[in-house]
């Protein structure tokens, strides 16, 4: 497609009355007309236009004659430019498939039905815990709250995750298939118990609220962790290198760098080859995140604010999609 300047820089297009770009297929037209000829001469269409007299730029028959008399001609059109449309014979990239995609299975987390395919892994089920969850609904909010708004509402809701009731601190050195289902539990809980304060929440059908809070539960939980991790750092808790979560009925503290890790129930690949899917260096978005919400101070209506935005945000996504 030609596109060369003319001499005049306020000269109008051939098709339409706005201020012309350059030659776009044999004529001097502005590019959003030139885009509509390359989209709409392949198709000819036969649509004759019912007010043929006096041209109307909305009226793509008229728009595209009004093209023609211009002068744009359809043989300039190059279809060979990328794949799309490529005439046959033409060489096309090769993209080999993983073994991933062979299979239609990926190594790392084996979804399946037990009853019918067979795995050497460990099946993780998950009814028991979404009973629980289900129960915490059932009950609703375990100590009726009364403040000035739903905000602060969530926010006293929210105190009782920041605390342990005991003052111990338990280092972290393995995380295991044991380590990683408590912790999975205690935050799937929590943040369904957490929701149980919101009003619109409880207005929910059961099924909604399960799946609402499958789908946004880990948002959840990270926020939480992060600011657990920066309150911990404030008090002394933990040093720098290390992240703290309320867990149960204690505090959990562990150093990323020197974590143990066995995923072996979970995946086939080796634990040094997980080490690349989990980068744990000082520079890794993980100690960044957490350097932001230190230096953010948030208070608990903040945060509650910042969990209801995002979690509500990604269970909109989740709705769109489905």
């Amino acid at each position: 497609m030609e596109n060369n300047s003319p001499s005049s820089s306020f000269e109008k297009c051939s098709v339409c009355p706005e201020p012309g770009n350059g030659m776009h297929f044999g004529a001097y037209t502005c590019r959003a007309c030139a885009a509509f000829f390359r989209r709409a001469a392949p198709r000819n269409s036969s649509k004759k236009c019912k007010n043929h007299l006096k041209f109307a730029q909305k009226c793509r028959f008229c728009r595209l004659q009004k093209c023609y008399e211009a002068g744009m001609n359809s043989e300039n059109f190059q279809f060979c430019r990328d794949l799309i449309g490529a005439k046959a014979g033409s060489e096309r990239k090769v993209i080999y498939r993983s073994m991933e995609q062979f299979v239609g299975r990926p190594h790392f987390v084996l979804s399946c039905n037990p009853e019918i395919l067979i795995l050497k892994k460990d099946v993780i089920d998950c009814w028991p815990l979404l009973e629980k969850a289900a129960g915490l609904m059932d009950m609703g909010s375990e100590t009726p709250l009364f403040s000035k708004n739903r905000l602060m509402k969530l926010a006293l809701a929210l105190q009782q995750f920041q605390e342990a009731p005991s003052s111990q601190v338990r280092f972290v050195e393995k995380m295991g298939q044991n380590e990683v289902m408590s912790f999975f539990e205690t935050d799937f809980l929590r943040a369904t118990k957490w929701f149980t304060y919101l009003d619109e929440f409880r207005l929910l059908g059961k099924e909604q609220q399960i799946l609402l809070m499958q789908g946004v539960w880990h948002v959840w939980a990270r926020l939480q962790k992060l600011q657990m991790s920066a309150i911990g750092r404030r008090r002394g808790i933990c040093d720098d290198n290390m992240v703290m979560v309320s867990h149960q009925n204690e505090f959990a503290v562990s150093d990323l760098n020197k974590i143990e890790v066995d995923m072996s129930w979970c995946t086939n690949y080796s634990n040094e080859e997980m080490r690349y899917f989990l980068d744990t260096s000082h520079d890794s978005y993980i100690y960044q995140v957490m350097d932001e919400m230190l230096a953010l101070k948030p208070n608990d209506v903040e945060l509650s604010y910042m969990m209801c935005q995002l979690c509500l945000h990604k269970s909109g996504e989740i709705d769109e999609n489905q």
